[in-house]
Parts: C-alpha cells; sequence; structure tokens
C-alpha cells in the first residue's frame, strides 16, 4: 500500500495535481470534481453518475489531460445504492437511444463498490463519476496515465485465464483510438477465448468496428490493423490486407440477420 501511495503522489505531483485536489484510499483514488466541471456534462437526478466513457472524460479534464478529447458516443448510467430506479427508464431514453433500440439500456445499480470495480474488464474503466467526484482503482489510475489498455486480472480470472472475445475487440477500439489521437497504446498481452460466446466471432468483430467507424476512418483502420496484428482477422476469416471499409461490407453480407450499421 504504502509504495501505491508513494507512486501516485509522484504522479499527481509531476502532473502539477495539488495535495489537497485527490485523496488516495486503500483501493481507489478519489477527485472532487469542480463544480463549473460539473456543469459541463449532462445533467442526473441525484444519486445517478457516469461510468465508461464519460468517467474517462471526467477525469482527463479534472486532471488536465490532453487525451479523451472527442466526443463521448455511448452515455453508460449508474446510480448508487441508496437510489431508487424511478429515473432509469426516463435516463436511458434520453441518453441511451442506441443501447435502448438494441435492448440493451440498462442504468448499472452500484450495490458494492467494491463488485463495481472487480467486474470491469479493462482497467482503464474500473472508475466513476458519481457524487461530483471520480473514484478510480490505482491500476486504473496508472493505466489511464501510461496509455496502457489492459483487460483485468478479474475477467481472465473468470474466463480460464482468456479474455471473451468482445473484450478483446473493445481492448483494440480503446488502442485504435488511442492511436487516431496520435499516442501510442500498450497493450500487454493476453489470450483470447474463442469458445466463450453465443454469438459469431466475426459479429463481435463487427459490432466493435462499427463503434470504431463512429470514431472515425481512421479509427477504423487503426481498429483493423490491430486485428490483424493479433491474428484476428484470419480468425473472422477476413484476408490480412483487408481495409476497414471492405471489412465492413464483407461483414454485413455475411450477417444480415444482425441489422447493424455502419457510418462508413
Amino acid at each position: 500500500m504504502e509504495w501505491i501511495e508513494d507512486t501516485t503522489h509522484e504522479l499527481m505531483e509531476l502532473l502539477d495535481v495539488p495535495d489537497d485536489a485527490y485523496e488516495v484510499h486503500r483501493n481507489t483514488v478519489v477527485f472532487p470534481v469542480p463544480e463549473d466541471e460539473a456543469a459541463g456534462f449532462p445533467p442526473l437526478p441525484e444519486g445517478y453518475g457516469f461510468k465508461g466513457g464519460v468517467a474517462r472524460k471526467a477525469l482527463a479534464r479534472t486532471l488536465r489531460l490532453p487525451i479523451s478529447t472527442a466526443a463521448v458516443r455511448d452515455i453508460d448510467l449508474l446510480r448508487d445504492a441508496d437510489t431508487p430506479p424511478d429515473h432509469d427508464r426516463e435516463l436511458a431514453e434520453r441518453y441511451m437511444t442506441d443501447d435502448l433500440i438494441h435492448g440493451d439500456a440498462k442504468v448499472e445499480a452500484v450495490i458494492n463498490p467494491r463488485d463495481y470495480f472487480t467486474t470491469r474488464e479493462v482497467t482503464v474503466n474500473q472508475a466513476w463519476f458519481l457524487h461530483d467526484e471520480i473514484e478510480i482503482t490505482h491500476l486504473g489510475l496508472f493505466d489511464t496515465l501510461g496509455g496502457i489498455v489492459r483487460v483485468t486480472q478479474e475477467h481472465l480470472n473468470q474466463n480460464f485465464g482468456r479474455a471473451h472475445p468482445i473484450v478483446a475487440f473493445k481492448v483494440l477500439r480503446f488502442a485504435a483510438n488511442m492511436e487516431a489521437k496520435g499516442r501510442v497504446p500498450v497493450i500487454p498481452p493476453f489470450r483470447v477465448n474463442f469458445r466463450s460466446s453465443p454469438h459469431p466471432f466475426t459479429f463481435l468483430l463487427e459490432l466493435l468496428l462499427i463503434r470504431a467507424f463512429e470514431g472515425g476512418h481512421e479509427v477504423a483502420e487503426h481498429y483493423i490493423e490491430l486485428a490483424r496484428q493479433w491474428n484476428l482477422l484470419s480468425k473472422a476469416d477476413l484476408p490480412d490486407h483487408t481495409t476497414a471499409v471492405e471489412a465492413a461490407e464483407v461483414l454485413k453480407e455475411r450477417l444480415t440477420d444482425y441489422h447493424l450499421v455502419f457510418q462508413v
């Protein structure tokens, strides 16, 4: 614990973050978000907050980091254990419209903070923006600052030491977003569990390619290149030399039953 505290303080000092702007807890670091900064995010009822991309963006803004500068397409919400689900449907319709259409819109209820943080699949997502505070695990913070896109050990433990295919493609999409912004991501090696999904492997590649295209053609091309480097294009029966647009066309023809739409 002592080395974690020391490392956190050293990093914050390098970033010119004053000591009173954060608190180091046993498993997490907490950053109070100034009122004027919090006002720049979508308004939510008391007890509701953000996870995912908005939480990452809030952390970047709070630390004045030149990362997570693009608009957040996915707004993922959560609420604390003491907040009833009265506003779940209303907020899902307002902020999670795409997920609502596909039947995946759900405001996550945080019953136990430890359970929340240990069920994330990627370390940089071990964070939330709730009650005007950003809370993130130590490793999540270190990886965010270091440009590391890491599958969590908890996810690997639950999948016999391998990453679920959708998590593998999520990692590659996160890394592609970073590359498109001029950063050099680091992806610690992991193996993929090719048998752990009821959906075709090609569908999972397609789903995250759609998300990559939403970030722009450059992100999509980086995503396909990373999939090639990780030998995942051949696993999806796509030629190594394929472009993002060509992959999108092939996958649309193969997976017509899924009715997914590319912003190509």
